[in-house]
């Protein structure tokens, strides 16, 4: 080898391992930005998780009876900083609504806003007239009444406006809430059912809020995407659980965002209910995706009596979380909400091994088969 060759592959050793050892600390760099960073990181845990009211509502001739009533209010979410808000019966968000299979129901809306508004019971299975569609409007200082037969399984629901235009800042504002359902099914399965206690709401949802701490309902990237997580409308938040089994019926009341819900220690746990009521078993799993407007309840066993963070993961796929990186709206890596256990004598719950009984409808009965694809645009003709 020529004198000036071996010179010259010496010095580009040392270069080509600076520049291998920066492509390594920039990949390092990169992947915790993306996948171990929290985008909403430095969170204490210290504000107590609000949990909705109930609302059983009363009987009246024979048929249950709801007076809901939306109006303007305040609420501080972040310190020291009101927030203008609207809720249902109260400032932020509304009551749980329980409801019982075969029941008559009249669901009374008061509308005090200073605009039109309407009150959709998102997977409520009801007439039309009934649903509270644009077609179902409520005018300022107007009430409108809903009135159907509860006939559907015992499931997880929620209600909502759904005034043309408009819906996606009211609910920002705070119009929402759940609705559970039961039936003889649920009265006879051996699960958590003590509200607020080992029956726990989780409302999720996310924010953008101004200097002076106001709301900030503006499009980012073709959607409304926030930086600031609200569980039951409380920034911050935790929660003290005994130490056995805990059922959570989960929401995503976000207008946008989608959420792959696990814990931070990767814990595995049972599902075992989606929108339309519960799995035939109980589904062992370590992640739950919820789209805007899903539900799903868990079933977490905390008898380890380890605190955990249940949280979102960035687990939409490589090019899109990197995409959603650079274009501000977080990855999705996300803390939602700290559980604090503490001991207690009280048994857990068992595992259920049976839930419910899904009848199947025949493919040999239909008349015609119509293939659908549900996804996103297609591309390259797929």
């Amino acid at each position: 080898m020529p004198a000036n060759t071996a010179t010259r592959s010496r010095r580009l050793k040392p270069i080509t391992i600076e520049l291998l050892i920066i492509v390594l600390l920039l990949g390092a760099t990169c992947y915790w930005l993306l996948f171990i960073r929290a985008t909403n990181s430095g969170l204490t845990f210290e504000n107590k998780l609000l949990i909705p009211e109930q609302l059983f509502g009363t009987v009246v001739d024979g048929r249950r009876q709801f007076h809901l009533t939306v109006a303007e209010g305040s609420r501080e979410f972040l310190p020291g900083k009101q927030t203008p808000t609207a809720g249902v019966n109260g400032p932020f968000l509304g009551p749980t609504l329980r409801l019982r299979r075969g029941e008559d129901v009249d669901l009374i809306v008061q509308n005090n806003l200073d605009e039109i508004t309407t009150m959709h019971w998102h997977g409520m299975h009801v007439p039309a007239r009934m649903d509270g569609t644009p077609h179902q409007k409520i005018e300022p200082g107007v009430s409108w009444t809903a009135s159907f037969p509860v006939d559907q399984q015992a499931a997880p629901l929620w209600y909502h406006p759904h005034p043309h235009g408009s819906t996606g800042r009211q609910v920002y504002r705070g119009v929402a809430g759940l609705m559970w359902i039961n039936d003889d099914n649920s009265d006879t399965l051996s699960l958590p059912k003590t509200y607020g206690v080992d029956d726990i709401p989780v409302v999720i949802q996310d924010r953008l809020f101004d200097d002076d701490g106001a709301f900030r309902f503006a499009r980012n990237q073709g959607a409304v995407f926030g930086n600031t997580m609200l569980i039951n409308g409380t920034w911050n938040p935790f929660l003290q659980v005994e130490s056995r089994r805990i059922r959570f019926r989960l929401l995503n009341g976000s207008n946008a965002r989608i959420y792959y819900i696990g814990f931070d220690d990767n814990r595995k746990f049972h599902q075992i209910a989606t929108d339309g009521g519960f799995l035939e078993t109980p589904l062992q799993t370590n992640r739950v995706i919820l789209a805007p407007g899903e539900r799903a309840e868990i079933l977490v066993d905390f008898s380890d009596g380890a605190e955990v963070v249940l949280k979102s993961y960035p687990e939409a796929g490589f090019l899109r979380t990197i995409t959603s990186f650079f274009r501000g709206i977080g990855t999705g890596n996300l803390q939602l909400l700290k559980i604090v256990p503490r001991p207690t004598n009280r048994a857990s719950h068992a595992l259920p091994e049976r839930l419910n009984t899904i009848s199947r409808i025949d493919p040999s009965l239909a008349a015609k088969t119509r293939p659908m694809v549900l996804a996103g645009p297609r591309q390259g003709g797929r």
